[in-house]
């Protein structure tokens, strides 16, 4: 299990980090573009916003290669649910409460993710805590701007 810390407290920046080193930054690329990009290593990684030539998709890509994708987030009752898609698998980012303190991210019905929202006094320079089953601060990344989306949509 990979633990992550997450700060999402800029619009249009994610970072994502372990025991207080920052291991990726993703940041919008220019005012008119909202995608991010980052690098995760010394590799180049990019988180786009869904648009009708992406298939009305949320995408994280590495060179314009998808490594994983969303649909456009689904309400009911205020729940926030995303269905996630990578390479073989299919996956489902839900949240757990209708403020979005909490997300599971879920493979046939089984935790792969959970990202949990700090408490406001807990908040240093990091807002949330990520455990994964992946080692991937890309994907780290992509599952806490769609919790970033989610938390945005709910009002």
């Amino acid at each position: 299990m990979a633990d992550y810390q997450i700060d999402a407290r800029r619009v249009r920046e994610i970072r994502v980090g372990r025991e207080g080193e920052t291991l990726a930054t993703f940041r919008r690329k220019g005012r008119l573009v909202q995608d991010l990009e980052g690098e995760c290593g010394r590799e180049s990684y990019a988180l786009k916003l869904p648009a009708p030539w992406r298939g009305m998709r949320y995408r994280l890509e590495q060179e314009g290669r998808e490594l994983a994708s969303a649909s456009r987030p689904k309400a009911r009752d205020r729940i926030v649910r995303f269905e996630v898609e990578t390479p073989g698998r299919k996956l489902e980012l839900v949240a757990q409460d209708r403020l979005g303190l909490e997300y599971r991210l879920l493979e046939a019905g089984e935790e792969r993710a959970r990202l949990t929202q700090r408490d406001f006094g807990e908040h240093d320079e990091w807002t949330a805590d990520l455990q994964m089953r992946e080692e991937s601060p890309a994907l780290a990344a992509f599952v806490a701007w769609l919790v970033q989306e989610g938390r945005r949509l709910q009002g």
